[in-house]
């Protein structure tokens, strides 16, 4: 299951590049927890 959540954290990050989505969308979008997806948005500077 480990390459499943990296490729849900690959699928996060673009999608955050995007910035057309917002988090709980995202977290909804990849099934990975808000905070990981706001710690994901951190990674970028977002």
């Amino acid at each position: 299951a480990e390459g499943r959540i990296e490729a849900a954290r690959r699928t996060a990050t673009a999608l955050l590049a995007l910035g057309k989505l917002t988090l709980s969308q995202i977290a909804e979008a990849t099934e990975l927890s808000q905070e990981e997806v706001k710690r994901l948005a951190g990674t970028l500077g977002a």
